[in-house]
């Protein structure tokens, strides 16, 4: 007998002291405090610095615990799900409002998932009485505590942390409700499904996820499904309730239910360049290779270019996948013999202590696999869909649980299947014992790996420090140091009042100034000292902010650097004896806001795509409202090459005395024609409408203020091998016309563009424009230069440009449909389009006028007199006035007519300001003799007291806003070249 030979006992002891030990629970043990000790290690300095995204819940979070903020959805920003914000509030109210109450947060929920994988997968694969269940769970749980993947999001503290745990919980009580059939375990499950959508965005998926599950159940299994159905239905009653608030505020804020899709999906044509469906096919092999091959390259979400599993699990997992899709499809599956017995670790759903005999028992092994796939697959969508940052792993976060369960499987069922093969293994003790080996490897190499991954190289790299917004988090430090120093202190973010600082020191929100990206400087009013803190992006050596506070005589110093040794926080002190005064009378005033002090623009540049340019101004007045400076580059036809719309310091912080300089990179085609351009300058309100330029005299002189004028050189440009198109006489091919189809009446304006290439001889430098009829006849025509500031025989042999031209509709022409055609001095023809001319035929006669009233306009612009109705209008109605006009002889420019009216005290209380007719008949197409009537609906405010009101006219140029001169019927001038029509009586 073996057992009594010495070594054959020791053998047999030692065998059966190894299968007794509890291996399991020591294991599970270790796992989870590893997993503790990932995620809580050094987390007061990891991640580190504060993420913009971070800030913001974390801001969120403190308002909810204050009592600030406590909404049912939080709508600032993108929009964010309550849960995790709330919990950060518990957070800091138990550890003050710091960073790490964030940290902590996150790290919590990651590791309650870890903890919550175990008994999920152990019940879902086997059950707590089959060796195989628990050792499923254990190996899950050991891969989700040291998963790189699952940590970093763990440590991060964004709302996808919380997403697994209540996936896990809700299938949880889901499969225990539908293997004991108890309605408490199915009103749980209808918990845990309902705060799924307090989650991520990312949970709207879970439903649908949920629906296919139970949509396969009934379609594979009507009996178990019949059987559960009073259950589920319990369980889907109690998820609406849960959810019920949250759905309530959808309802009525539909816009927020997909907001954040909307903005990174590949159906975003911003995101997509207008093609989805190739951006999905970019975006299907970069999503897989995430698992196995590289990584998400964001260092937020990743240890860049780290692949979610090593070769080793890439293998395992492979297994699995191929084992789970086998096992859901096989409606009864070979599952592997489980412990000594024979037991077979299969999924049954058991029979409810209340059905009947024979009601709702079913054996249904492919479940588990199923619904893993089902939740794999759903759950990485977000993914997929992504436009914007692939690929994102931390939005697929969802699929994380199920993820690991097809190693976890594969390794399990593998040791099973290799046991079997020995005799000498096919045991309790030697399956353990080669778990305990496969399990001590498999984890612990990944623990190691992901915690030197993590903790050192992650930790250390500069992309990290950046990734993180550190620098903006030292600045913060600094911010209040310069703060307390007495300093003013001007802090240049890549955002206004970015929510990193404003969390870390919240003084500064009121107490400093900010300067929004690097195109912007102040030298704020006052009598202080000035430190300017310089963070990267925005801290540039070469950067014309540093250059221009070095010529103020700034010096620098280095605050902080980067892990890589490169300065990342730079503060510039400013004495105040050498900060410049504001020169507050300069001119001209954009608004009588802020004077224009001078500009910094090239006398001449090359047509290289990029002009540089910038100005100084100083604030007049302050003012509440908000405010842009838009910068353009005007050819001599009013038509703008280039506008930029921005302004570094935003208004709100405004104060009269401050002094600053704003610049732009203004783009413009390289083909663009050769030539002088002005650069105009504007100052606009909220809705983007330019303020009145004022000069010295305090009055407005236009819209857009000359900042210098700039000769675009021939230097540059685009020069290319012959382009196919249509030969336009020698020298000369058009390569590219933008055809016009529009509808204008006498006078109006409109613009077509023709792309020429230089080819060999010498071209014409006009050509002929003509308006052809329906009847093939010129209705009118006259010269055309094709490119006036660069005529085309000063152009290179390839050479490509692109004029614009802005066409006026010849008065004289009656309405009708015309085409434009250009024809070369040599014959050959090109069409430019279709116009419609608008309008009735032209009158010469008056017709009744119910008020006569005589005046002139200038020299070409009489006024016969004024229709009003009714008679008495009420507040809030509308007065509507019909002005007869008559052309003395064609004007000379696009006028607009004016029409006030104003209370005794001189104040304007409603108007009308545009060209006659609402646009339709524009002056520059009326003809000498020309009656036009001039029809204006004049909305009057709902607060307008009744009383007498007096109605003015007038005629101004848009472009000045120099009003004509008025003169009554006997040539007098009228007071500010405005007429007087007569009162209205404004009634209740």
């Amino acid at each position: 007998m073996a057992a009594r030979t010495l070594n054959g006992e020791a053998t047999v002891s030692l065998q059966a002291r190894l299968a007794r030990a509890p291996w399991q629970p020591a294991l599970l043990v270790a796992a989870l405090l590893t997993g503790v000790v990932l995620r809580f290690y050094r987390i007061d300095s990891l991640p580190p610095g504060l993420h913009y995204d971070q800030a913001h819940d974390a801001i969120l979070g403190w308002e909810t615990w204050i009592g600030q903020n406590r909404p049912i959805y939080f709508t600032g920003f993108t929009g964010a799900e309550p849960l995790m914000i709330y919990s950060i509030g518990v957070v800091m109210g138990i550890l003050g409002r710091t960073v790490e109450a964030l940290k902590v947060t996150s790290a919590l929920y990651g590791i309650l998932t870890v903890l919550a994988t175990y008994p999920f997968a152990r019940d879902l694969f086997g059950g707590a009485g089959t060796w195989r269940g628990r050792w499923v769970g254990l190996f899950a749980t050991g891969f989700m505590a040291t998963s790189t993947w699952h940590l970093v999001n763990s440590r991060n503290g964004l709302r996808v942390i919380t997403l697994p745990l209540f996936e896990i919980l809700t299938l949880w009580a889901l499969w225990l409700a539908l293997r004991s059939g108890r309605k408490r375990l199915f009103a749980l499950f209808g918990v845990a499904l309902g705060l799924t959508a307090y989650t991520y965005y990312s949970s709207r998926l879970v439903p649908i996820a949920m629906a296919l599950l139970l949509a396969l159940i009934a379609a594979r299994s009507w009996r178990v499904f019949r059987a559960n159905l009073a259950g589920l239905a319990l369980g889907i009653l109690v998820a609406a309730v849960v959810v019920a608030p949250l759905a309530w505020f959808y309802w009525r804020n539909p816009e927020y239910l997909f907001v954040r899709v909307d903005q990174v999906w590949v159906f975003n044509s911003a995101l997509s360049k207008g093609d989805p469906w190739a951006a999905l096919r970019e975006n299907i092999p970069a999503v897989l290779a995430m698992f196995s091959i590289s990584g998400d390259k964001n260092w937020r979400f990743n240890v860049v270019p780290e692949p979610i599993f090593n070769p080793a699990m890439s293998v395992l997992a492979l297994a699995g996948l191929a084992l789970f899709v086998w096992r859901s499809l096989t409606p009864r599956p070979p599952l592997p013999q489980g412990e000594r017995g024979g037991q077979r670790d299969s999924s049954v759903l058991l029979p409810s202590p209340k059905m009947g005999e024979g009601q709702g028992v079913r054996d249904v092994p492919w479940l588990p696999y199923a619904l893993t796939l089902i939740f794999l697959v759903v759950m990485l969508l977000p993914s997929f869909l992504s436009a914007e940052g692939r690929p994102n792993s931390s939005r697929s976060l969802g699929a994380l649980p199920f993820l690991y369960f097809l190693p976890a499987v594969a390794v399990v069922d593998g040791i099973l299947w290799l046991t079997r093969r020995r005799t000498a293994w096919n045991n309790a003790g030697a399956q353990t014992l080669v778990a305990v080996a496969v399990f001590v490897l498999l984890v612990g190499s990944q623990g190691m790996a992901t915690a030197r991954g993590y903790f050192d190289e992650w930790a250390n790299a500069a992309a990290t420090y950046y990734y993180f917004d550190t620098q903006y988090s030292q600045m913060a430090e600094a911010a209040r140091a310069e703060l307390a120093a007495g300093h003013d202190v001007v802090l240049f973010s890549r955002d206004y009042k970015t929510t990193t600082i404003a969390f870390e020191a919240p003084e500064t929100l009121d107490e400093a100034h900010w300067i929004f990206g690097r195109d912007g400087l102040v030298v704020p009013a006052g009598d202080k000292d000035i430190a300017y803190l310089i963070a990267q992006p925005e801290y540039v050596p070469d950067s014309r902010l540093v250059s221009q506070l070095k010529s103020l005589g700034a010096t620098f110093e280095t605050l902080a650097k980067d892990p890589a040794g490169e300065p990342s926080l730079v503060v510039a002190r400013l004495p105040r004896d050498q900060a410049p005064a504001a020169q507050l009378t300069s001119v001209p005033s954009l608004g009588g806001e802020m004077a224009l002090t001078g500009a910094q623009l090239p006398d001449e540049h090359s047509r290289d795509g990029k002009l540089r340019i910038g100005v100084r101004w100083a604030v007049q007045q302050p003012t509440t409202e908000a405010r842009t400076f838009s910068v353009r580059l005007v050819d001599g036809q009013g038509l703008a090459w280039s506008q930029a719309d921005t302004i570094a310091y935003l208004s709100e912080q405004w104060h009269r005395g401050d002094v600053g300089w704003q610049w732009w990179d203004l783009r413009f085609d390289p083909s663009l024609p050769a030539g002088p351009y002005k650069v105009q300058l504007a100052l606009t309100d909220a809705n983007r409408q330019p303020l009145p330029v004022i000069d010295a005299n305090g009055a407005p002189i236009g819209l857009w203020a000359d900042a210098g004028t700039i000769q675009v050189m021939p230097e540059g440009g685009e020069v290319k091998a012959a382009q196919p198109g249509t030969d336009f006489g020698p020298g000369l091919r058009a390569i590219d016309v933008n055809r016009v189809d529009v509808t204008a009446p006498p006078g109006g304006r409109f613009e077509a563009a023709v792309g020429w290439q230089r080819r060999e001889g010498t071209p014409a430098a006009e050509a002929t424009l003509a308006w052809v009829d329906g009847s093939g006849n010129i209705a009118a025509q006259g010269a055309f230069p094709l490119a006036a500031t660069y005529p085309p025989d000063g152009w290179r042999d390839g050479e490509i440009v692109k004029p614009r031209y802005a066409l006026t509709v010849p008065a004289s022409l009656p309405p009708g449909s015309y085409t434009l055609r250009l024809a070369a001095p040599s014959g050959e023809r090109i069409d430019l389009g279709r116009v419609t001319v608008a309008g009735e035929a032209k009158r010469f006669a008056p017709g009744p006028i119910q008020n006569p009233r005589r005046a002139r306009m200038g020299s070409a612009i009489a006024l016969l007199g004024y229709d009003v109705a009714p008679v008495q209008p009420a507040s809030g109605g509308t007065l509507d006035v019909t002005l007869h006009w008559r052309a003395l002889a064609p004007p000379l420019a696009g006028y607009s007519r004016f029409l006030h009216l104003v209370d005794a005290a001189g104040q304007i209380r409603a108007q009308s300001d545009s060209p006659p007719a609402n646009g339709q008949r524009p002056t520059t197409g009326w003809v000498e003799n020309e009656v036009i009537d001039d029809r204006v609906s004049l909305k009057l405010p709902a607060d307008l007291p009744p009383g007498r009101y007096r109605l003015l006219t007038g005629m101004y140029d848009p472009a000045t806003l120099v009003r004509l001169p008025a003169l009554d019927d006997a040539g007098r001038p009228l007071p500010d070249n405005a007429v007087l029509l007569g009162e209205v009586e404004i009634g209740r």
